[in-house]
């Protein structure tokens, strides 16, 4: 087994809290840099108070003591950044990609303070005690598991630029001639199938069916009430974008939706083509509730969707794009399945990288195979 050597988070790190600055939202101008806060980015706006690689761990909320989302999460080139998340890099490089892999298998539950609204200080996070590798294991470490995550985000935005053309295609489609069918007539609707669950009773079904809620994955469970293409449109909740248009999930495979998102399948037209027709509305004028935003079934129903005369074209394009989708996302659940097993045997020291000169491919498990590396 690997030497394993205590550090301090402090030791490791340069910290650069001093240069972040918060801005109100009514005092934003919006940009293309990316606003941080806690738990990722929250705005975008112009100008930066950070320019490089560095590591942004969250300062305080809720998130800190549930971990439902990362607390660490790495930044590259200008950002701009608030004072709800600390700014560090690593004091080597290497470190600052590793660090993040460390802190996301690391309780930090003693280090926080505050019962309503917990609160990491510059102090206590400085004092977060890690057990790593030596500096020449780490950067192997590094170097494998970031690999991985490169490759989760170059097919992240592999999947935007398909969205991205597949609406662009449909506009040409539609400047050649099109006409208006209410949705009622191009969708058919899934809804009497959908089932809450509770927090509870979701813990009692623990598995690996995902759980849909109306604007994503909220869970996974033991049993599927779908296997098929679906589009979920959310019904209450999170039910609009910030230019009106609706939230809209594509789903595939086993699956549990609960009775906050509508369940659509195309009626005439693909699933995949009504995914993306889906995308374009404006449903502003139909969502209904002050505190609770609604967007009913009889409403979404009613809503006129513009479709090309001609849909043939942009239907093979529809499903080839979407095909892609599917297959880049599948890849990416393997890639992260993957990644997530190798870290804790790695950062341990039970599972050693063999070279420093390391091929990811080696280490992008499939059903069956194991992962290469050396005891």
């Amino acid at each position: 087994m690997a030497e394993l050597i205590e550090y301090t988070l402090g030791e490791l790190t340069i910290n650069f809290d001093s240069a972040r600055r918060p801005i109100k939202s009514s005092d934003r101008t919006s940009g293309e840099t990316p606003y941080y806060g806690a738990s990722g980015i929250v705005d975008w706006v112009v100008g930066h108070t950070h320019d490089g690689d560095f590591l942004l761990i969250s300062e305080d909320g809720e998130n800190l003591r549930s971990r439902s989302a990362p607390i660490a999460f790495e930044t590259h080139g200008k950002v701009w950044v608030n004072n709800h998340a600390h700014v560090v890099a690593g004091r080597n490089p290497a470190d600052t990609r590793l660090l993040r892999y460390a802190l996301a298998q690391t309780d930090i539950a003693g280090y926080l303070t505050g019962s309503a609204q917990p609160k990491l200080s510059k102090s206590a996070m400085e004092s977060i005690r890690l057990r790593l590798p030596t500096c020449d294991s780490r950067h192997a470490i590094a170097e494998v598991l970031g690999a991985l995550d490169d490759k989760i985000a170059a097919n992240d935005r592999t999947v935007r630029v398909l969205g991205n053309l597949s609406a662009a295609l449909l506009e040409a489609e539609l400047s050649k001639g099109q006409r208006s069918v209410p949705l009622g007539e191009l969708a058919t609707f899934h809804n009497r199938r959908r089932v809450p669950l509770s927090g509870r009773e979701r813990e009692s079904r623990n598995g690996t069916v995902p759980y849909y809620g109306a604007a994503g994955q909220l869970d996974t469970v033991d049993e599927a009430l779908f296997n098929e293409p679906l589009s979920l449109v959310g019904e209450d909740g999170t039910v609009m974008r910030d230019g009106g248009q609706p939230v809209v999930q594509y789903i595939w495979g086993p699956s549990w939706v609960n009775n906050h998102a509508h369940v659509l399948t195309g009626n005439g037209i693909s699933t995949e083509l009504l995914s993306i027709l889906l995308r374009r509305l404006n449903v502003a004028h139909l969502v209904t509730g002050a505190v609770q935003p609604k967007l009913s079934m009889g409403n979404l129903k009613s809503l006129e969707v513009a479709v090309p005369r001609d849909p043939t074209a942009i239907e093979r394009r529809a499903q080839a794009h979407l095909a892609m989708h599917r297959a880049t996302t599948d890849e990416n659940t393997i890639l992260a399945r993957t990644r997530d097993e190798l870290l804790p045997l790695l950062m341990s020291g039970k599972v050693r990288v063999g070279s420093k000169q390391v091929d990811a491919r080696d280490f992008i498990a499939t059903d069956g195979d194991q992962p290469v590396a050396t005891e």
